[in-house]
């Protein structure tokens, strides 16, 4: 993985989470009301991880 790939994977790993809400309530963009639990950061960031061998 290069460089770039890598710091390209590590700002997009809560985008998939954070894009779900917002499909589900477009409002929530508005109230400002986004947002994943730390539990919930914590596992994505893990299971990328694992997934992408670092």
């Amino acid at each position: 993985m290069s460089p770039a790939q890598s710091v390209a994977l590590r700002s997009t790993w809560q985008a998939e989470a954070l894009l779900k809400q917002v499909t589900a309530d477009p409002g929530r963009v508005a109230r400002g009301s986004l947002g994943l639990s730390d539990a919930g950061k914590r596992a994505r960031l893990i299971w990328r991880a694992l997934r992408s061998g670092v």
